[in-house]
């Protein structure tokens, strides 16, 4: 299996997106001398109550003081909302990550998957508009991610020398250049804008998670990549269909190419 999957998140050698999302309800650790907000002996509560709420209520519960604190990460549509209004306090914190995963199987005779070329996958690291994942569909809370680390893990420095040699970057024409070159080489003709290989489409099956941004996330990539002359199959679906799909079928079924991943 490991040898049928490209790893999680963006690096030179293997094409992946990573958008780290920084949404939470709890604080980021600073490790100074703790001074407790009053002066009284004892604790600074006589006991605290859980309660659980929904996700899609959080924010409400937290301005109804319903509840005092909600410590868990909050949508980005919620967090813009409340964000700046009184007696609200945002604490930004990594809690989640988005990624695509890639299913490099070589593809039976007779057929092409362009992913299990290399240079194509490279490619697709500059076919992916980070920037704008981030600034539109996260509302600017979250962070691109161009290898496997965030600039907040301190071995981030260690990647530093492959992130200013490659320049990820949105750069679509770059991107279809790649592929232009790879595609011809691997015996794949373009028609009118599309790729075709031995008489029919080189298709990819693109599974797309419908509950959150990652249904925009996939558009926006399959939309970039049918630019690039390819025919995306997109496969919408929700967690249980795609799970099953992506993560318990044989890779080399090709029965999906790109899965929006989220992890937090």
């Amino acid at each position: 299996m490991k040898t049928l999957r490209n790893s999680l998140f963006l690096s030179a050698l293997a094409a992946t997106i990573g958008v780290l999302l920084l949404l939470s309800g709890t604080a980021v650790p600073v490790y100074a001398q703790y001074v407790a907000p009053h002066t009284n002996p004892g604790p600074a509560a006589d006991s605290i109550t859980f309660k659980r709420v929904p996700l899609d209520l959080a924010a409400a519960a937290v301005e109804g003081k319903e509840v005092d604190a909600y410590i868990f990460g909050l949508r980005p549509s919620q967090a813009k909302a409340v964000a700046g209004r009184p007696g609200i306090r945002l604490y930004p914190a990594p809690s989640g990550l988005y990624s695509l995963v890639l299913n490099p199987a070589p593809a039976p005779a007779g057929e092409l998957n362009p992913l299990s070329d290399k240079g194509i996958r490279f490619a697709l690291n500059y076919l992916i508009n980070r920037d704008f994942i981030v600034r539109e569909l996260f509302a600017g809370f979250g962070a691109p991610m161009v290898v496997y680390l965030t600039p907040w893990d301190y071995d981030y420095i260690s990647n530093i020398d492959v992130i200013l040699r490659y320049d990820f970057r949105y750069d679509p024409a770059y991107a279809i250049q790649i592929i232009d070159e790879r595609m011809r080489a691997l015996g794949a003709e373009k028609i009118g804008g599309k790729w075709f290989y031995q008489g029919k489409p080189v298709t990819i099956k693109f599974i797309i998670r419908v509950e959150d941004e990652r249904r925009q996330i996939g558009d926006a990539v399959a939309s970039d990549l049918e630019k690039a002359g390819f025919t995306i199959d997109r496969m919408y679906m929700e967690f249980g269909p795609a799970i099953e799909t992506a993560y318990n079928t044989d890779p080399g079924e090709l029965r999906w190419q790109i899965y929006t991943e989220g992890w937090g």
